[in-house]
């Protein structure tokens, strides 16, 4: 498997990941939080907020900079 391969199913099992949590947030009383709960209170901290530019600062620089 190439690394560009490896990438590509990374980013797929990440994805999916998020997916199934997002329903067992939703559909079942396990007490998983929303993804958007999560960003609610992530942002309503001053560090939270710089990260989340860093995070899509960076996300930008490696697949939209070409």
């Amino acid at each position: 498997m190439t690394s560009h391969g490896l990438t590509v199913a990374t980013y797929l099992g990440l994805t999916s990941l998020f997916v199934v949590l997002e329903l067992l947030a939703r559909f079942t009383p396990l007490g998983v939080p929303t993804l958007g709960s999560v960003i609610t209170r992530v942002l309503g901290h001053r560090a939270g907020q710089v990260a989340v530019l860093f995070a899509w600062w960076w996300i930008g620089w490696h697949f939209f900079a070409n």
